[in-house]
């Protein structure tokens, strides 16, 4: 279940308005009402104190769905085995809410560590107070032998600044694949900025194309309207011409190059809808422009 929905029904569950739920958990009856459109998740003391005030698990709240001991097991042995920092976020944190599920079982078990020192190394973090209600709630989970023991819910960006005071082999590694990540996204970031500048009716279709667009999608349509304008990519007309990497390339143009890409782009973002086929849309545009040309020039190739 969508987290939105199930806050909002435990709410409904308690007969509590959004403005009475506020009041009690202490927030406004927007912030209410922004959690259960979806527009953003509940910070972790939000949780934890609709929890108090409705008495249903924080997992409920969360929408978290309960699986199988042995289901779960098999799935974090697995990111545990192989550190697949995207399988890993993708059970730790469901992409939809941001959300690390029973804190008490994953960081123990990623990190190789004692649940008893984790709980003592989140409760040592020197991160503020702010970011702490935010991004940890303190809760409790049964044990085998039914006895309630402490544990903590948390967000991804409480995982992470969590995991990144770690020692040891898997902690390295954990900090290699996210350094790895971030610069993977500051790379997409300059891509998406570039493309933007150089070709602005491109980067919002193929946005619309791609649920999540990589750094090529952007790169790969512009670089074929350069390479056919101008007989290179950006990057080679870059150090043909000695500008600076990652300046654009505009400026260095002729009005007739720049007048072409502007028409190319054009025509490409249709193309880009009805011929999927990335061969067959350069030699599309391979061909309107050949016949643009003959139309300039009236000199038939």
């Amino acid at each position: 279940m969508v987290l939105s929905e199930s806050f909002k029904l435990a709410r409904i569950a308690k007969n509590l308005t959004q403005t009475e739920l506020a009041k009690l958990i202490g927030c406004t009856k927007q912030t209410i009402s922004d959690i259960e459109r979806g527009y953003r998740p509940p910070s972790a003391k939000i949780v934890k104190a609709m929890a108090e005030c409705t008495g249903c698990s924080a997992d409920e709240i969360l929408g978290v769905e309960k699986k199988g001991e042995d289901e779960n097991e098999r799935n974090y042995q697995e990111i545990f085995k192989n550190m697949d920092l995207e399988k890993a976020f993708s059970l730790i944190v469901p992409p939809e809410n941001f959300w690390l599920v029973d804190g008490k079982n994953i960081v123990a078990k990623f990190f190789e560590k004692r649940h008893d020192d984790v709980l003592k190394s989140i409760r040592n973090l020197d991160c503020s107070e702010e970011f702490s209600l935010r991004n940890f709630a303190e809760s409790t989970y049964k044990d085998d032998r039914g006895k309630k023991q402490p544990c903590y819910y948390m967000t991804r960006d409480g995982f992470v600044f969590l995991a990144m005071g770690y020692r040891g082999k898997k902690a390295a590694k954990f900090k290699e694949l996210y350094i790895r990540r971030f610069n993977e996204m500051e790379r997409f970031i300059r891509t998406l900025v570039l493309t933007r500048k150089e070709f602005p009716l491109l980067t919002e279709n193929i946005k619309l194309l791609h649920d999540h667009p990589k750094p090529y999608h952007f790169s790969n349509e512009c670089d074929m309207i350069n390479r056919i304008v101008t007989g290179m990519s950006a990057k080679q007309f870059r150090q043909a011409n000695g500008i600076e990497k990652g300046k654009s390339i505009r400026p260095y143009l002729s009005d007739a190059q720049i007048q072409m890409m502007e028409t190319l782009q054009k025509v490409d973002v249709g193309l880009l809808v009805s011929v999927p086929d990335f061969e067959q849309r350069k030699r599309y545009l391979e061909w309107y422009k050949m016949k643009l040309e003959e139309k300039a020039t009236g000199v038939v190739a």
